[in-house]
């Protein structure tokens, strides 16, 4: 097997989320025995710490901080169950494209599987405490037990829980299968402001800000030299704003290095195009990343326009969308001698 593949590069991925799993799982479990220890003490001091074999002798245990104690049972009770779901959830994000895309999707997965299983446990506690009679329930209960009522509802919460657990899980890997279908069924405005790393194409007057709050963005300030199309005689010269970036999250392909340009006139305060530039090491890498982009703009647009008289290595294609408000231009070429795609959305003087 290539030790290249998008599979094997998933396979790290996949360890860590089990791992991530098995963790949040036990957190979940202390602050979740937190909470019953607050409604009922002697399910712990009378029940969970004698089941957990913090102690073997006595009728109640008491400890100096019990606390302690309770975080130690939630988190035994509940870091397999943590490692199983993540088991499950990560073997069904190996559907998603990349590495990054099958970890955000995962833990989101895993975290819409906790909210199910919290919620079912509140119904539980619900349950318990308006429907289960203390004189009627053939559970094992403490001889010395004071409180019956409150000892019963977080008895019947904590069976809920584990069932909220299964149902949670179900409904993550709905959650994920949806995912990859929403991935794969998004239309020209979703690739596009995926491929800008998701910025609200619509809303221009906050591009500039979510660029600069991104992370995975380092903002380069412009040296006054552009190699852009001119606009029109009678256009404001635009003020070009750069960012460059290493990592991308659509793009699978190693690339070297990696530059967005949005294109703003001050005296508007207005967007008029952005591009985006990816320059790769490798032929092989280049031409994967530029036929899946191709494919799918082609794929979304309603016309497809390849720009004449280009020499050799370039190759200038226009997408229109299906609306005809939008439309990119996608250029083949180099930098520094490295194939490149750029990729210009809506620039404005961009045209032919």
């Amino acid at each position: 097997m290539n030790p290249k593949s998008p599979f094997l590069k998933k396979l790290p991925t996949l360890l860590l989320i089990i791992i991530l799993t098995a963790i949040i799982g036990g957190v979940y479990g202390i602050l979740h025995d937190q909470l019953t220890y607050t409604i009922s003490p002697e399910y712990y001091t009378k029940f969970k710490f004698y089941q957990f074999r913090l102690i073997d002798t006595g009728n109640e245990a008491i400890f100096p901080n019990p606390r302690f104690q309770v975080s130690l049972v939630g988190f035994m009770a509940t870091w397999w169950m943590g490692l199983l779901i993540g088991v499950i959830l990560g073997v069904t994000g190996l559907i998603h494209k990349d590495y990054r895309q099958m970890l955000r999707v995962t833990l989101q997965a895993m975290f819409v599987t906790m909210g199910i299983a919290f919620v079912t446990g509140l119904l539980g506690l619900a349950y318990g405490k308006l429907f289960l009679d203390p004189s009627e329930v053939d559970w094992w209960l403490p001889e010395n037990l004071i409180d019956r009522k409150n000892f019963i509802a977080v008895g019947s919460m904590h069976n809920f829980s584990y069932l909220g657990g299964l149902l949670g899980l179900i409904a993550g890997i709905i959650y994920s299968v949806r995912q990859k279908k929403k991935y794969n069924s998004g239309n020209f405005q979703t690739l596009t402001s995926e491929l800008f790393f998701h910025v609200d194409i619509k809303k221009h007057d906050t591009t500039l800000e979510y660029f600069h709050a991104n992370p995975a963005l380092t903002f380069k300030p412009s040296t006054g030299w552009t190699a852009y199309a001119p606009l029109p005689d009678n256009a404001i010269p635009p003020q070009h704003h750069n960012f460059s970036f290493s990592a991308h999250p659509f793009l699978s392909s190693p690339f070297n290095k990696g530059k967005i340009t949005v294109m703003e006139v001050k005296e508007s305060n207005s967007i008029v195009g952005m591009s985006l530039s990816v320059t790769f090491d490798s032929k092989k890498a280049f031409d994967a990343a530029y036929k899946r982009i191709s494919k799918l703009y082609r794929k979304y647009a309603a016309r497809v326009i390849s720009r004449p008289n280009m020499a050799p290595p370039y190759i200038v294609t226009k997408y229109i969308s299906k609306t005809g408000s939008d439309f990119v231009i996608i250029t083949q070429g180099k930098d520094d001698d490295m194939p490149t795609i750029t990729i210009a959305y809506n620039y404005q003087g961009y045209e032919w």
